[in-house]
């Protein structure tokens, strides 16, 4: 289903949402090798139960599960470019021993990415999100780039995968 290299060790970017936890539930059900690595901003009120939800389901199935549980506080200041920054810095402090980050970007991320660009008029190497690229010294992959959302939530649905 994923058409990943079986012989390489993933390192998994999430979130707890129901994109990253179908990876996750897609990964274990295909024997991939893989950890996974989360960071928990406080921005939201369940960000707590989400990373204890995670924690709690890495256990479960045995996966290592990286946090990084920040305390500084963010300013509403360009949060989401300060965030993405911490984020896959963080993926990079932990990168060492793994060949790919995954990172569950979907059909609709790609989209929305796209109209984003062309409305901003911007002139990139590639309009929407690239399903492999090389950033912040990683080797990246978005593997789900090919499901919508909807798919997703109804794979996590179905199969029992929890999700916030």
């Amino acid at each position: 289903m994923l058409g990943l290299d079986k012989n390489k060790k993933y390192l998994l970017a999430c979130s707890y949402g129901p994109d990253s936890m179908a990876l996750f539930d897609m990964l274990l059900k295909e024997n991939y090798t893989f950890e996974v690595a989360h960071v928990n901003y406080h921005l939201r009120d369940e960000s707590n139960d989400e990373m204890s939800g995670l924690m709690s389901y890495c256990k479960q199935h045995k996966i290592v599960c990286h946090v990084l549980d920040l305390s500084e506080h963010l300013t509403k200041s360009n949060l989401e470019a300060k965030c993405r920054e911490i984020r896959y810095n963080y993926f990079n402090s932990l990168f060492n021993g793994f060949d790919t980050l995954l990172v569950a970007h979907n059909q609709d991320d790609l989209i929305e990415t796209y109209i984003m660009q062309k409305k901003r008029q911007n002139i990139v190497m590639c309009y929407g999100i690239s399903a492999k690229i090389h950033s912040f010294g990683m080797e990246i992959e978005r593997p789900l780039l090919a499901f919508k959302k909807s798919e997703l939530l109804q794979y996590c649905e179905q199969n029992s995968v929890p999700f916030s």
